[in-house]
């Protein structure tokens, strides 16, 4: 793919397309600093809003604004659901039938075919 060692892709160029950053013979790593500064503003910027909306919500008591919020919040609250039904009856097979020292006695079912015997 590459053929000499200056034709490898730069540190820089990498996190600069992973940015969005188009590096330019200018780009210094101080200005590209500064671009991930405003993209980590950015972001923190997005959770405030998200938080904001949240909390707004709450206070509102209208946490659903439609159809879907309450089939994926019951959908959510059953898959929870199941999942701690099925940690509590692997709880309750550990913890109650594992003490036991008997072995269950295995019992023939259904009938020896004797055609098969040699």
């Amino acid at each position: 793919m590459f053929e000499k060692p200056s034709e490898l892709p730069s540190r820089a160029a990498a996190s600069a397309r992973a940015t969005g950053v188009a590096q330019k013979p200018g780009n210094t790593t101080d200005e590209h600093n500064r671009n991930l500064e405003v993209m980590d503003k950015n972001i923190q910027q997005d959770f405030e809003n998200q938080f904001n909306d949240v909390v707004s919500r709450l206070q509102s008591k209208k946490m659903f604004q439609s159809d879907w919020d309450i089939a994926s919040f019951a959908v959510f609250f059953i898959f929870i659901g199941m999942v701690l039904l099925l940690v509590i009856l692997v709880l309750i097979r550990c913890c109650c039938c594992c003490c036991c020292d008997e072995k269950p006695r295995r019992q023939k079912v259904g009938i020896d075919n004797m055609g098969m015997e040699p």
